[in-house]
Order: structure tokens, then sequence, then C-alpha cells
């Protein structure tokens, strides 16, 4: 996800490349799936492999990104859960195939104290793992509706943060509870400044109007 940040205005634009795109991995020969880059480059270090990822996607769609956040499954949960999870609205469908993930094909945790999802269209809990789960899916549709699972839960967790209000503390205490999880080229104070910058933009007044609080594609 290309993740840009107008810095004037504090407006947030989420912008997905699907994986399988055929692209010109530089330093290989064949061209290869997009999300090859990543791992052929951490092989060596998992920062390397962020960097090569972040080259390709320059290189080929003629960016110039030049900071990366790379965050695994099991740390995007922790923050979530560090959040108290996210309410979300979800297809029978949906909730089916999460119940399946999680309990029958592929266990992430012991599932100690979890109660399955209700296989009905509304709005449910999620905690952090069934968050992951919901932005995973694509057995029920195809890759392009999972990216979209992707932005519009990174959707729900900014109005999460914007629910509790805005103290500049807060924002650096919320940046140090997640670094633990990530592995990025930028400082505490960078991230810090960017979601001060956000924060503190119109996106109370949007989240006064509903809808989304980023723009999307």
């Amino acid at each position: 996800i290309i993740c840009s940040i107008n810095t004037q205005t504090g407006s947030i634009t989420l912008s997905s490349i699907a994986r399988d795109t055929a692209v010109e991995v530089p330093g290989y020969k064949s061209r290869q799936r997009l999300n090859t880059a990543f791992k052929y480059g951490s092989n060596e270090d998992i920062g390397k492999g962020a960097e090569l990822a972040m080259k390709t996607v320059n290189v080929n769609f003629q960016m110039n990104i030049q900071r990366y956040v790379l965050v695994n499954i099991h740390g995007l949960a922790d923050i979530i859960q560090a959040l108290g999870g996210v309410d979300m609205y979800l297809t029978a469908e949906e909730a089916k195939a999460i119940n399946y993930e999680l309990f029958t094909k592929e266990p992430m945790d012991s599932n100690k104290g979890r109660e399955k999802l209700a296989k009905q269209d509304g709005v449910q809990h999620l905690d952090g793992i069934q968050a992951v789960m919901y932005a995973r899916l694509r057995s029920v549709d195809n890759d392009f509706k999972r990216t979209e699972r992707q932005r519009h839960l990174l959707d729900l967790m900014l109005k999460k943060v914007l629910d509790d209000g805005i103290k500049l503390s807060e924002v650096y205490k919320l940046v140090r509870a997640c670094l633990p999880y990530a592995k990025t080229d930028m400082s505490i104070w960078d991230m810090g400044g960017l979601a001060w910058d956000v924060l503190t933009s119109g996106m109370l007044k949007k989240l006064g109007q509903g809808g989304s609080l980023m723009e999307e594609f």
C-alpha cells in the first residue's frame, strides 16, 4: 500500500498495488510478481526486503517513495488489540470465512476466550487477530476486494484514534506502542510529526460527517 500524506492539509491517500502485478525487479532479469521483490531482498535482511520492494515500486511506477513501514501479521494484530479492537460491518459470508480461518484452517493463537463470530450480516466487534483475518480474506471474492478490506481496516483504526481525542502526548505514546511491532526507516519524531499533521487537520470534521477519512485507490 502506498500511503501519501499531504503535510499541508493532513489528507491521506491509500493506493494498493496488486501483489501479482508483473514488474521488473532491480537486479533480476526476468519479470516477477511484485511481492517477490520483498522476498528476494529479505533473504539478506528484512529491512533490505522492504527497501527492494520500495525501489521496485519506484522504478516501475515512476514514484519517489523514500520511507517504508513494515508490519507483520501478529504485529498488526497487537496494534489493533492495543486500540481495543474494531467494530466492523461483516457479511455473513465474511464472518463464516473468518471463523473457518481461525478455528479450522489456520489457528493463529490459542483462541482462548474467543467466541466465533455470528454468521449474519451486521456490525460485530473484532479483536486483533479477527481483524487481521478480515484483511487477509480473498476466498469469498478476490484479491481486489482483499486490498479494499485492508484499506478499510486502516480507515477504521484511524477513526478509533480520533474517537479517543487528540493530545500530542497521546500521539507519541501510540507511536511508541506500535514501534516494537514494526520495522521502518523513519524516526519516532518523523512519525509523530506526520501523525500530528494528520490528526490536527480536518479529520475531526470528516469524522463527524461519517464516511471514509481517506481517499482510496
